[in-house]
């Protein structure tokens, strides 16, 4: 891409265009993977309790202190009045 903006003097919208190329495709970069070691974890869980749903697998990540439970932030839930 790079090689034919500079030989032929074509900004990157004209260059995408003759490769039939996105712009957005052209310019991304991913993400970098932040929950790489849960879905390892996950995964590894999963092999063990084939037949567990997504559910019982996250209770189980919970209890292995992986995954942190949804209903611990005293906080977050408003008092009853």
């Amino acid at each position: 891409m790079a090689f034919g903006m500079e030989q032929f003097h074509l900004t990157v919208r004209g260059a995408c265009k003759v490769r039939a190329l996105n712009r957005s495709s052209y310019r991304y970069t991913p993400r970098t993977d932040y929950n790489s070691e849960l879905r390892q974890e996950l995964i590894n869980l999963a092999w063990q309790k084939r037949h567990s749903s997504y559910q019982r697998l996250q209770v189980l990540l919970e209890r292995r202190g992986v995954l942190r439970a949804r209903n611990v932030c005293a906080g977050c839930v408003a008092p009853k009045a």
